[in-house]
Parts: C-alpha cells; structure tokens; sequence
C-alpha cells in the first residue's frame, strides 16, 4: 500500500511538472529591434558617420547622427561636424517590414519627422533597412543601411 501511495505521488509529481507554462517564446521584429544598432555601410556611400538608433522596449527611441557644417546654404563646402542627438517613437508594422520612426522636434529640427524603413533583413546582430526620401531635396532616392548591434 506505502508503494502504491508513492507511486501515485510520484506521478502526480511527473503530471504537475509536465504541466507547467514552459511555451516557447516567438521573437517579434519589434522586440528584435530593442537595442543600440550602429550604422555600419551605406550601399549607396552617403554619409553614415555617426548615424545610430537606441530603441526602447517602450516605444521610444533616442537617434544620433553626425550632422556636417556648410560655409553657407549655397555651399557644398564642409567646415566641419557636429553630433546630433535626437528623441522620438517608433512602431513595427503588423507585417514586421515597415519601421515608423518620428523624430520630435528639438534645437536641431525644426518640426516633427516621420520617416519610414522597410526591414530589408533582421537578426540579433545585423539590421538592413531601406529608406526612400520624399522630401523635396532628397529628390525620392532611397538608400539601404546596414546596422550592427552593439
């Protein structure tokens, strides 16, 4: 009877276990994202220098880039750099391909802006990211980024 009662311990013991909430858990891309990811190549060889994203597990963002110092507006004579810092939000779309980042306004833009990526390539370490300019200057180029994790 003492073994019967040990046995049925025993395996109401094996049951309890086996039923405990041990799911895998599924990375998103959002959560992927979280994290300081550094600009490492621009396929299209613009300026990259500088230029990092530090997502936030709340939906925040703070950005930094280096900004260059023209002799004038007419100019394209470099005088110099500057670091530019910057806060915002960010969202993955339902899909996981498009990034939506807005930058808030601060000393160094002048207005809100919202920029969007498609996530091109995603895993723990390297991001690739396509954006495509429409604001007037940019003439709608588009440029794909490479970021690693840091």
């Amino acid at each position: 009877m003492k073994k019967t009662i040990a046995y049925l311990f025993l395996l109401s013991l094996l049951v309890v276990a086996s039923c405990s909430k041990n799911e895998d858990v599924v990375p998103t891309i959002e959560n992927s994202l979280i994290g300081k990811w550094v600009a490492e190549k621009d396929e299209s060889d613009a300026y990259i220098e500088g230029q990092e994203y530090n997502f936030k597990s709340d939906g925040t963002l703070i950005g930094y880039h280096i900004g260059l110092i023209y002799e004038d507006n007419e100019s394209n004579v470099i005088i110099g750099r500057r670091m530019i810092q910057y806060s915002g939000t960010y969202k993955v779309s339902d899909d996981g391909k498009l990034l939506t980042v807005v930058e808030l306004k601060n000393k160094n833009i002048d207005e809100d802006r919202t920029r969007t990526f498609h996530i091109e390539f995603i895993t723990g370490t390297k991001l690739t990211m396509k954006e495509t300019f429409v604001q007037s200057w940019y003439n709608d180029e588009s440029r794909i980024i490479t970021y690693n994790k840091q």
